[in-house]
């Protein structure tokens, strides 16, 4: 599990400012060597009837959408990217996005979710509680 922290710097952008590895499609610098992901609200759909609410790019690409699929928390969200399982959390009110990446576990994102919003994986996420701090950017 990879884990990714995100600041808003602008109404749309966010800049990465923590991270626990490397994960190409979205720890890749742009041309001024930042670190920035782009949240929109546009719709993609490929070939699915599937709607989602934000749109995730980085570097003008589109990376996933953000599925919210319980309704009782809309601050956590999933997608994948290629075979992988993304799960947001996001607090906009604060302008932060965290993202948990799973290599290779996008037929599992639906199971990693639900597990997720049980906390299952609260003692993995890097915060002061546990100890565990993630490389500062």
């Amino acid at each position: 599990m990879i884990y990714l922290k995100f600041k808003q710097v602008s109404k749309t952008r966010y800049e990465l400012v923590e991270k626990t590895g490397e994960y190409e499609p979205l720890t890749t610098p742009n041309r001024r060597g930042k670190i920035k992901i782009g949240l929109s609200d546009y719709t993609y759909v490929a070939q699915t009837e599937k709607q989602a609410p934000y749109n995730l790019s980085h570097n003008n690409k589109h990376i996933t959408g953000l599925f919210y699929a319980d309704i009782s928390n809309p601050d956590f969200a999933y997608g994948d990217y290629k075979n992988d399982c993304l799960i947001f959390h996001t607090n906009f009110e604060i302008g932060d996005i965290e993202i948990l990446v799973f290599p290779n576990r996008k037929p599992f994102k639906i199971q990693l979710f639900k597990d997720y919003m049980n906390t299952n994986f609260s003692e993995e996420i890097p915060n002061q509680e546990t100890g565990k701090n993630p490389q500062a950017l």
